[in-house]
């Protein structure tokens, strides 16, 4: 009958209303998550460049227990953006669910059900209903490209925070090797091996002895840092 008809046209209407304000509600809460780890992300790693670069003069020891935090950081943060964007394109195929209700009722026609009475509730026309339905559609879909845009430019800004990562750890291991070749070059001179007396070998051994040790320790600080690759989807 015809106020059975108008009934299930206004319950798909009901239907789709609420989830376009839960979508909308559920948009604007992960805007401003998204928006905040943004800049959250960019001070963090300024802040950590920063002390990097200023930093480049001090104990490499202090230098590579900085690179660690960084290092940390931005794998922590990588991985913690890969899990929101999974989230996100789940949630993005139940948006499609939501557009498939709309493309329903778009597809009505006059002769489905009684004009006059379909949204005496809404206190809209079938036409207007439509109208309606197309502009939410069209600004939902904006908002969620807006997003999905946002979180991939964001994730490519991670990526090249870990390759700018890796590269300290290759500079910070090439000066390893320099300050470690300096020492060894002021110590192995000095040695005379056709006129040498204890005293002078003793502290020539001393050297020797602490140089050692400060490579292995600062071998376990490299060692120390975290590895991590980018694997990217073929």
């Amino acid at each position: 009958s015809s106020d059975k008809t108008n009934s299930r046209v206004v319950s798909m209407l009901n239907d789709f209303c609420n989830d376009i304000e839960d979508i909308l509600t559920w948009l604007l809460g992960t805007e401003d998550r998204l928006r905040s780890s943004i800049n959250n992300d960019k001070d963090r790693i300024m802040s950590f460049k920063e002390s990097l670069t200023h930093d480049r003069k001090s104990n490499i020891n202090a230098r590579i227990e900085l690179l660690i935090e960084v290092t940390k950081y931005v794998q922590d943060r990588f991985i913690s953006h890969e899990n929101f964007m999974e989230k996100l394109a789940n949630y993005i195929q139940k948006i499609q669910v939501t557009y498939a209700k709309g493309e329903r009722i778009l597809k009505l026609e006059r002769e489905d059900f009684d004009e006059d009475n379909i949204t005496e509730d809404h206190e809209l026309t079938l036409q207007e209903a439509k109208v309606e339905i197309e502009q939410q559609i069209k600004l939902l879909d904006g908002k969620v490209d807006q997003l999905r845009n946002e979180s991939i430019e964001h994730q490519q800004y991670l990526e090249k925070m870990i390759l700018k990562v890796q590269n300290y750890q290759l500079d910070e291991s090439r000066t390893l090797l320099m300050e470690t070749e300096d020492r060894l070059q002021k110590i192995v001179p000095s040695i005379d091996f056709l006129h040498h007396d204890e005293n002078e070998f003793h502290n020539n051994y001393e050297q020797f002895k602490r140089l050692q040790n400060d490579v292995n320790e600062q071998q376990q600080f490299l060692e120390a840092i975290p590895k991590f690759s980018i694997v990217e989807e073929p």
